[in-house]
């Protein structure tokens, strides 16, 4: 859980994010290639309130709280996160996904 609570602490220092990244099939189905680990890691918090924040390194007052518990100012700071989002064209090939992402990661 140390890695999800650090995540959302993220979100609440307001800390940059990086972004993700994503490609549409022909038939416009999303596949998440970067951060989707990310991804459910806010949903399990936000929506689904599954895991109490631990280990956390600057805002302690929170710990063992859900996101329900948190005060609406943190909830909201959550919430109102903007996210980016780079869309790979749907004809590019494999190998040249590959290096994009491995070199956004760099």
């Amino acid at each position: 859980m140390t890695g999800k609570s650090r995540f959302i602490e993220s979100l609440l220092l307001e800390l940059p994010l990086p972004q993700f990244i994503a490609r549409s099939n022909k038939k416009g189905i999303l596949s998440i290639l970067d951060g989707y680990q990310r991804l459910r890691t806010l949903n399990e918090f936000v929506a689904g309130d599954h895991f109490e924040l631990r280990d956390l390194e600057v805002v302690k007052e929170v710990k063992g709280l859900t996101f329900s518990l948190l005060p609406m100012i943190l909830q909201n700071r959550i919430l109102e996160t903007e996210l980016t989002l780079l869309m790979i064209n749907p004809s590019t090939p494999v190998n040249m996904i590959r290096m994009i992402v491995e070199r956004l990661r760099e």
